[in-house]
């Protein structure tokens, strides 16, 4: 009946780290060792195991966040720049003679002669004529004032 017994502790003792291993998830075991032995006429079986509980050793990665350096403002020099625009010029314009306008009139007299004669309807003028204009690009030299802005880099 001894046997039994015995058998029953070594297997006992043996599964031991096994239920350890499974009961603490978090545990991670550093070493595990079981040996069966023989001394004389009795037999022995040991185990040791070592284990240890926590968090895995290492550290954390490091950020070093730069520092904010604000953009350095620069000054532009003012300057002459070419512009180039659009611009309407009007046609040129003229002075037209305009004759007068006549017209013949008939009429009876009292003794039934035909009489005839030229009456001005409208009388002789000048008018001014504009010709069409047309649009055309020109370019302008302007001055641009100097300024502050940021350089971005």
């Amino acid at each position: 009946m001894k046997a039994p017994i015995l058998l029953r502790r070594a297997f006992a003792l043996a599964a031991l780290p096994l239920v350890v291993a499974f009961v603490a998830p978090g545990a991670q075991a550093q070493q595990l060792r079981i040996g069966f032995g023989k001394q004389g006429h009795h037999g022995s079986i040991g185990v040791s195991a070592g284990i240890g509980f926590g968090a895995p050793v290492c550290s954390p990665p490091i950020r070093v966040q730069r520092p904010y350096c604000a953009p350095q403002p620069v000054w532009d020099p003012g300057h002459y720049q070419d512009v180039e625009r659009r611009v309407f010029v009007p046609g040129c314009t003229r002075q037209e003679y305009v004759p007068a306008v006549f017209e013949e009139r008939y009429w009876r007299d009292y003794c039934g002669r035909l009489h005839v004669e030229r009456v001005e309807v409208r009388g002789a003028y000048w008018r001014t004529v504009q010709a069409p204009g047309t649009w055309k690009c020109v370019t302008e030299r302007v001055w641009v004032e100097g300024n502050w802005r940021v350089h971005a880099d």
